[in-house]
């Protein structure tokens, strides 16, 4: 399932720091310094921003921070996010498109680094085919590998039971007067 977009702004009076809509699809930026909002403003052609009164100052920007935002918003919207990436990375402007999370999980990298485990149906119990993400991190000497699913409820008492040095007939014995 493809979760909705919920922005990224740091609700801290940061600015320019969010997810903005475009022509078509969305683009997140992080130009939280004065050095990379100027490359920002410079790149989206609005180098008037920051001279307006209401923007004028980093205090004035975090006053009216919903109204540069409008401002930001109106013009992204020329352009579609994979032509925004382009310029943002070109101009040295932290920010990327989003992509959806579908599109996400089949990135090189993603896929590289083996991020999500992918499991096999298994029609006998009625599991369908399934994927889990794996920990972002690795560890040399302790390496992490999801070698199976977790199990189902029960799964694994009697050999649990059996490592514990019960035999097969305390173990039936158990079930039936409904212990386990």
């Amino acid at each position: 399932e493809q979760p909705p977009l919920s922005g990224n702004a740091s609700n801290r009076g940061r600015y320019v720091s969010n997810t903005f809509p475009c022509k078509e699809g969305h683009v997140a930026v992080a130009a939280r310094s004065t050095v990379l909002r100027g490359r920002f403003f410079k790149s989206i052609g609005r180098e008037d921003l920051p001279q307006d009164p209401r923007f004028a100052t980093e205090a004035l920007g975090r006053k009216n921070l919903k109204e540069l935002e409008a401002e930001i918003r109106k013009t992204l919207l020329e352009k579609t996010a994979d032509e925004w990436e382009v310029i943002f990375m070109r101009e040295g402007v932290p920010a990327m498109k989003i992509i959806p999370l579908v599109e996400a999980v089949k990135q090189p990298q993603v896929v590289a680094r083996e991020f999500i485990r992918r499991f096999p149906p298994e029609p006998e119990i009625g599991l369908p085919a399934f994927s889990v993400p794996s920990p972002p991190y690795r560890h040399s000497l302790t390496p992490f590998q999801i070698r199976r699913r977790a199990p189902l409820l029960g799964e694994h008492t009697d050999q649990v039971l059996g490592e514990l040095g019960l035999g097969k007939d305390e173990i039936a014995a158990l079930r039936a007067k409904k212990i386990v």
